[in-house]
């Protein structure tokens, strides 16, 4: 397991432009930097995605009438989860 710090500094003053961000990597090889910040951005869209569509389409409360709506549903939700742990 790497930690990796993440700090994003101004160009003029050096001073730091935003909170700092924490990154876990757990795995046998570390890939380059550049390689997990795009890992990173990928899995950042899905779960801003996800959350966006959950509070904007209300789906944590679904109103599901038939059995093939719910088993879309959690296909659905089973996909979502797993893209998120993927990338």
């Amino acid at each position: 397991m790497t930690l990796i710090l993440v700090e994003r500094l101004e160009t003029v003053t050096g001073r730091l432009n935003s909170q700092p961000l924490w990154l876990v990597w757990v795995g046998l090889q570390m890939p380059s930097l550049a390689e997990i910040w795009q890992l990173y951005l990928r899995r950042f869209a899905l779960e801003h995605w996800y959350r966006l569509v959950k509070q904007t389409l209300h789906w944590t409360v679904p109103k599901l009438s038939t059995k093939r709506t719910v088993r879309t549903m959690e296909r659905f939700d089973a996909f979502t989860n797993l893209a998120i742990m993927v990338s």
